[in-house]
């Protein structure tokens, strides 16, 4: 079977993003070229604003220390060792506090995924250091998100956002609540479905029997299996539109690895994900040139595939942070790239869930529980309301 692969043309990149793609995509450090760091027109500054901003800056500095130290720029070498080792610091942080919720969780009989942070940078790059993780992610059975909230509250956790429950709307509308240590500094945010915008995802229970288990802490943590992985990594990248390409090297080591991707192909299409599978397969191949499995290749058929492959472009090759909200220029290409990842059901779905009461309408308009089924004829009036305020504010 030949399939049409996405393919960019060579100007289209900078020799600056050529060489730190040629770096994240190479299993091997001996295969890495890059004669064009001796190019006199090579940017310095651009490269290692590139390497920082897709969040590659530990393991382009762990190569470049390894391969040709003496050819790079002292301060580039200064800037990527003083990020390196921030980093560093933050990866045993995160780590020792996954372990001690893992641990904590585990006591009160609350069961637990952690869904990517060091886990997953050990798993996939042999070292948590060379992965870069902001926050603790982990995923709790939705009955056990009050009492995995009131541990981390206890903790001396505080939510990061007020987010309004008055009605049960918050279960289905938000996926995740996330939490702050202000003396720690370390964030975590408490999942109880993988994915905002899909309609239909593993349960718990599916993901919990396919598990993996890692015990780099000393105690036993739990993480997503290869196929349920694959697809939680693709779906992270493509609703963020891959603005960080390390999101796609976490996906391209992944594939390396041995791993039964004709049950993946099953898994995309039962969840009706097979259309961001292909975007994130032609991705890797034209950008990573990663080896695609032979099983895979059904997912790369589809024309929308391809094409949503192409669309995703612009958000990395722009260097701007798309989350949590895009910059005024690429907030109508954005929607409308969301919007083409999407089935006709998951449309209607979302339009729906947004002509529905909500906690917000509860806040604004506070009614006795007797009452509470105003809410949904008032619903377009409180949705007016809330935006005069928010104009007015």
């Amino acid at each position: 079977m030949v399939e049409k692969r996405l393919i960019f043309d060579n100007d289209r990149f900078s020799m600056e993003m050529q060489v730190m793609l040629r770096i994240m995509s190479s299993s091997n450090d001996a295969e890495i070229k890059m004669d064009e760091i001796h190019d006199e027109k090579f940017d310095w500054a651009l490269f290692t604003e590139l390497v920082i901003h897709h969040r590659v800056y530990p393991y382009v500095y762990h190569v470049l220390k390894k391969r040709q130290p003496q050819d790079v720029p002292s301060d580039v070498m200064q800037k990527l060792y003083m990020e390196s080792t921030s980093n560093m610091f933050m990866m045993m942080n995160l780590t020792r506090e996954l372990h001690d919720l893992s641990v904590l969780f585990d006591t009160h009989h609350i069961r637990m995924l952690t869904l990517k942070g060091p886990i997953l940078a050990e798993y996939l790059y042999g070292d948590i250091t060379l992965r870069t993780s902001k926050d603790v992610d982990v995923l709790v059975p939705l009955e056990e998100v009050e009492n995995a909230e009131k541990l981390l509250l206890e903790r001396g956790y505080v939510e990061d956002h007020d987010t309004p429950r008055i009605l049960d709307d918050w279960k289905t509308t938000q996926y995740h609540l996330t939490y702050t240590h202000p003396v720690k500094r370390i964030q975590v945010e408490l999942h109880w479905r993988t994915n905002r915008y899909l309609w239909r995802e593993p349960s718990f229970e599916e993901l919990w029997i396919h598990r993996r288990t890692s015990e780099i802490s000393g105690a036993p943590i739990h993480f997503l299996g290869s196929n349920h992985l694959f697809m939680y990594l693709s779906l992270h990248g493509a609703r963020h539109g891959w603005f960080r390409l390390r999101w796609l090297t976490d996906i391209d080591r992944l594939l390396r690895k041995e791993g039964n991707w004709e049950q993946a192909v099953g898994t995309f299409d039962k969840y009706h994900c097979h259309l961001v599978g292909g975007q994130t397969l032609q991705l890797l191949s034209a950008l990573f040139h990663t080896p695609i499995p032979q099983e895979l290749f059904l997912l790369m058929k589809s024309k929308r595939a391809y094409r949503l492959a192409f669309d995703a472009a612009v958000f990395f090759e722009s260097r701007i942070e798309m989350h949590p909200q895009p910059p005024a220029n690429l907030e109508k290409p954005f929607q409308n790239y969301l919007s083409s990842m999407m089935t006709w059901k998951e449309k209607w779905l979302l339009m729906k869930s947004k002509l529905q009461p909500s906690s917000n309408d509860a806040r604004l308009l506070p009614l006795p529980r007797a009452l509470y089924f105003l809410y949904l004829p008032l619903r377009p009036v409180l949705w007016l309301l809330r935006q005069r305020k928010r104009q007015l504010s």
